[in-house]
């Protein structure tokens, strides 16, 4: 089992949601993802580009979307709320305008249910997939899975402040009789509250329960089986405006748990902060830290140690079709047994979201991590190159396409592998109420261990029904 240092940080787990839908325009259209069809799974990473840490104050730091899954949009720390109390006049204004902005909705865009002073986008998804690798392992066992999953979205509507929830819940079944578990299940929630007009708290949540790939490198190298891991994650996240400079505090905590081989329970806690300063409107240098450990629940273990990573870098914010960052620094793993060596690389990392017209979004990443490793090797760095595109065919069809390729060195020992997915989706939405998704995903690892290889793929349809 690996503990995985990225290049760029991580704020807890920021895990897909699904919020309703969203207009068919601009925006990238994500397809659910595929339970089948992701990369081998490896501990979750401390500091990911996908999940880039964003600094929420008058210059919000956008991040690229890296895969079909899309990050949670945050609220600027800085909206100009009005600070007098709103006058019955006023108040019916502000209701007109509420009413004028609903009539401009697209036709495809969800209404959404007003309670109160809340907005809710509730939506439902039905998904099946069919592959010819079920377990992503060099068997190549043919497969077929059903997933069900309920989204809920729900915005404040408050003359100040603002408050946002989101919450999804997933169940994949399989229909291989010998297969354990016989389904999987998933769940996150995320809170974004906006205190003042200069501070945002977020608070965000997942539990996922889910079978290893067997064809992993850290079992096969081990000897190790298997097994059913249940992960709970849980951070918090605190953005603050102070003018010029942009402060963020960050923390996590991690719990693994393998049913049946409980000596592999551990447990990981973070702490990370960022300073950004506002050089330009449109400029941002910055510097990032965070610091993690790693226990493992029946210690002692090779794997306990403690990770520091530490980050310059500068954040292009606020233009209308480029935005992204490019960072420089290093990364260490200090294992707590004696026995075990240290390691430290060195990276670059760059991220970036380029929209050249309302039809088009394109994104492009580049990723470096260093995880620590069950195997004999001293740790494990990993050199992550990802592209995406999204294309608005029309006003209610939208394709896209996604692909990642990583190179995956095992330091102090000759083993190496190539891992590589790409996926293609589309999205057609028959009214405002219901979409019909589809993709088709090829992956594979390639390497110098034996029975690590492996080819896989499957495609995916579905409807979504949303209000």
């Amino acid at each position: 089992m690996r503990l995985l240092l990225t290049s760029t940080m991580m704020v807890g787990i920021a895990l897909p949601v699904l919020s309703g839908g969203s207009p068919v325009h601009a925006q990238s259209a994500a397809a659910p993802v595929d339970d089948t069809t992701g990369t081998a799974p490896v501990d979750p990473s401390l500091f990911s580009a996908s999940i880039l840490p964003v600094l929420r104050g008058s210059s919000d730091i956008v991040p690229p979307v890296a895969s079909a899954s899309a990050n949670p949009r945050y609220r600027s720390a800085t909206t100009d709320y009005p600070v007098v109390p709103t006058l019955p006049a006023e108040r019916a204004m502000a209701e007109q305008q509420t009413s004028g902005q609903t009539s401009d909705l697209g036709d495809y865009d969800p209404e959404g249910i007003r309670a109160g002073s809340f907005v809710l986008y509730p939506s439902l998804s039905i998904l099946g997939t069919v592959t010819d690798n079920v377990d992503n392992d060099s068997r190549s066992d043919m497969g077929h899975l059903g997933k069900l999953e309920t989204s809920v979205k729900v915005e404040s509507d408050w003359d100040r402040h603002s408050l946002e929830l989101n919450g999804s819940l997933g169940f994949t079944g399989y229909q291989q009789p010998d297969r354990k578990p016989e389904n999987e299940q998933h769940g996150d929630g995320e809170l974004i509250l906006e205190l003042s007009d200069e501070t945002d708290v977020s608070l965000t949540g997942s539990v996922d329960r889910t079978m290893e790939e067997p064809s992993s490198i850290e079992l096969i190298t081990s000897g190790g089986q298997a097994a059913i891991e249940t992960t709970l994650n849980g951070g918090v996240q605190i953005d603050h405006d102070a003018g010029l400079i942009q402060l963020q505090l960050r923390g996590s905590v991690e719990s693994a748990n393998y049913e049946e081989d409980p000596a592999r329970d551990y447990k990981t806690y973070t702490l990370g902060g960022r300073v950004g300063f506002e050089a330009t409107d449109q400029v941002m240098p910055f510097a990032d830290v965070e610091v993690s450990r790693k226990i493992f629940d029946k210690g002692p273990n090779s794997e306990d140690g403690d990770s520091l990573r530490g980050a310059f870098g500068i954040a292009i914010t606020e233009r209308e079709k480029l935005s992204g960052e490019f960072s420089v620094g290093a990364m260490s793993w200090q294992p707590k047994q004696k026995s075990s060596k240290e390691d430290t690389i060195l990276f670059a990392d760059a991220s970036l979201t380029w929209s050249p017209n309302s039809l088009w979004s394109l994104t492009g990443g580049i990723e470096t991590s260093l995880t620590s490793t069950a195997t004999s090797a001293n740790s494990v760095s990993t050199h992550t190159v990802s592209l995406g595109a999204d294309y608005a065919l029309r006003r209610n069809v939208t394709i896209g396409f996604d692909s990642s390729l990583a190179r995956n060195i095992y330091r102090g020992s000759s083993m190496k592998d190539w891992e590589y997915d790409a996926t293609l989706r589309a999205e057609y939405s028959l009214s405002r109420y219901t979409k019909l998704v589809a993709s088709a995903t090829h992956e594979g690892r390639s390497g110098n261990v034996p029975d690590s290889d492996y080819h896989a793929n499957s495609v995916q349809l579905g409807v979504t029904f949303q209000r």
